[in-house]
């Protein structure tokens, strides 16, 4: 196990059957996850990033164990989970919680806010009684509800006030680790930086570790310590975010920096990187780079060649053939 790791991931695959015709006979796979290892160590945030349908969102349902993998292992806590059943899982379940995209759909509208947040504990039989509902009183505080709304239903609040909840939920178990799947997205702009820094202030007091699924490189960039950026189910770079951000070292990071909003007008006359065509289907998956088809870099290697997730600077992990000059891998010129 790596030093500090909470949780790992080692060659993560899901490959989803495709049936057809009237006989329903299988006529291929979805190759979601291809092969995606990363650690996250306590009180750190591991960022995923990457267009949709690359593959971000079945990472974190594999991580939580909703789905089985098809190939490779997950290691939490350094007990390996892979292959455990539901009644294995159950002592392994409380240490990695979600937050879900949206914070109403994910609450049950018939159930009070205290109920909501107290149920977890009396399952994982942390807490019964007045101590359950001491426990459910001090987490509405710390996530920033008023005591006097435990009683209230999940429509009475606002979409805001309902992520905390939902992150009170998450916390009510004492988790090691909190999948995060698009947490901000569904709110006004006015209150997501108000959950995110919630969110952090509480990594920070209770050393929690986050896998943060977002497309938003914004929100990324703010929460995150390293980000992983994922092409049609793989990782095609790792790096600090400090790193990613200013040196980019494969073709498709670029171009995902090239398209986020810039708000200072000297930047936004700069020439962007637009990507050409459209992502491949995994169910067919280019030979050789995934991306050649669409990298302005592409050499006649790259169509039989896959390369793989090398580390080619200090914690900086990348995939791709482009030669190293000097012993560093050359970046790309930024035009974004």
């Amino acid at each position: 196990m790596s030093a500090a790791a909470i949780l790992e991931v080692h060659d993560l695959v899901k490959h989803f059957p495709v049936a057809g015709g009237l006989l329903q006979r299988r006529k291929g796979v979805v190759k979601a996850v291809d092969g995606v290892s990363f650690t996250i160590r306590r009180g750190e945030t591991l960022g995923l990033v990457g267009e949709s349908g690359c593959g971000k969102t079945t990472v974190s349902r594999l991580v939580l164990k909703l789905i089985e993998p098809t190939a490779g292992r997950i290691v939490l806590g350094g007990v390996e989970v892979t292959g455990l059943s539901p009644a294995q899982m159950w002592e392994h379940r409380r240490r990695v919680q979600i937050v879900f995209q949206d914070p109403y759909s994910s609450l049950n509208p018939r159930l009070s806010a205290g109920t909501i947040v107290g149920e977890p504990m009396e399952n994982f039989r942390i807490a019964t009684g007045k101590d359950k509902e001491r426990r459910v009183t001090e987490l509405f505080a710390r996530v920033g509800l008023r005591a006097e709304s435990i009683s209230r239903y999940p429509h009475e609040f606002s979409g805001g006030q309902r992520q905390r909840l939902g992150i009170a939920k998450a916390l009510s178990v004492n988790p090691d680790v909190i999948v995060a799947d698009e947490p901000v997205s569904a709110l006004d702009v006015s209150v997501r930086a108000q959950v995110l820094n919630l969110m952090i202030a509480l990594q920070d007091e209770l050393e929690l570790a986050y896998l943060f699924v977002s497309h938003d490189l914004a929100v990324v960039r703010h929460v995150s310590h390293r980000i992983a950026v994922m092409y049609l189910g793989r990782i095609v770079e790792l790096a600090d975010k400090r790193a990613l951000f200013e040196t980019p070292l494969h073709p498709y990071s670029e171009a995902l920096l090239a398209a986020a909003p810039v708000p200072d007008a000297a930047r936004r006359k700069r020439k962007r990187v637009i990507l050409q065509g459209d992502v491949p289907s995994p169910m067919r998956p280019p030979s050789g780079c995934r991306f050649h088809t669409r990298c302005a870099y592409a050499m006649p290697e790259c169509k039989v060649t896959d390369p793989p997730l090398l580390e080619v600077a200090p914690g900086h992990q990348v995939a791709c053939l482009r030669r190293p000059i000097g012993g560093d891998l050359a970046p790309l010129a930024r035009s974004g």
